[in-house]
């Protein structure tokens, strides 16, 4: 799953890189000097996985992430399919009206690659938006999980968080009070804490912080966000979910 991850990352990078080259060659040959489309994928794609090379690192910890990910860029192309002819014919319309001004006819094979391409972008961030709230929405815990307490765990946890949770509680032995909040960090520079029935990592996320959080009985995620500024707004969202059950706020 890790292996299929890590290929799905360097697809997307050349899909995103492709669909972002496209969109910029299209503006530019709209403005009267198109840039070379190879080399704008070629920078772009370099940019992409200096990004996305964080993830590629951990991507044990990502992987689960993989359905959902490849399910929101198909559906940013399926909704696209049919709505690219129509706002290509808005577009092309509105250039066609100004030409008289402008001196620029519409290009319309090109003009549907660049209008389609910045609809795909847009729609899959959209959708990745909206499959966030859904997801954080969702209950954090079935109600037959049995609660645990500091310290406590199923057996049945995966083998990755069992570790991840020996680790830090081997790293923070030397405190024993379980409603002291205290963080530990790992060999990777991820930080881990645990508070009751769950336990959490925060994370570097491309140029933003990440939180997760997971039940401690089913070891699923019961609560996460990407797009913390700093690496202390991710711990303290972190904390509010597992001591009050409050959910970050979703920002526009």
């Amino acid at each position: 799953m890790a292996l299929l991850f890590v290929l799905w990352i360097f697809a997307r990078n050349l899909l995103y890189a492709a669909l972002q080259a496209t969109v910029i060659w299209t503006l530019t040959g709209v403005l009267g000097q198109a840039l070379r489309w190879i080399l704008i994928w070629q920078i772009l794609s370099v940019l992409h996985f200096i990004i996305n090379f964080p993830r590629i690192l951990r991507a044990n910890d990502f992987k689960f992430f993989l359905p959902i990910d490849v399910g929101l860029f198909v559906l940013g192309l399926w909704q696209v399919f049919f709505l690219g002819s129509i706002l290509t014919g808005l577009v092309g319309g509105l250039i066609w009206l100004t030409s008289r001004w402008t001196g620029y006819q519409p290009d319309w094979p090109v003009l549907w690659l660049g209008v389609t391409s910045a609809g795909v972008l847009f729609c899959r961030a959209q959708a990745k938006r909206k499959g966030v709230q859904a997801w954080k929405a969702a209950p954090s815990a079935s109600p037959a999980e049995k609660k645990l307490s500091f310290g406590e765990q199923s057996p049945n946890l995966p083998q990755w968080q069992r570790e991840k949770l020996e680790e830090h509680r081997h790293k923070r032995r030397a405190e024993a009070d379980p409603d002291r909040v205290i963080w530990t960090r790992t060999p990777k520079g991820e930080l881990v804490t645990e508070i009751g029935h769950y336990w959490a990592n925060v994370s570097l996320s491309g140029a933003k912080y990440a939180s997760t959080a997971y039940s401690k009985s089913s070891g699923v995620v019961v609560s996460t966000y990407f797009d913390y500024e700093t690496e202390r707004d991710a711990m303290v969202g972190a904390v509010e979910f597992m001591r009050d059950g409050k959910h970050p706020k979703t920002q526009a």
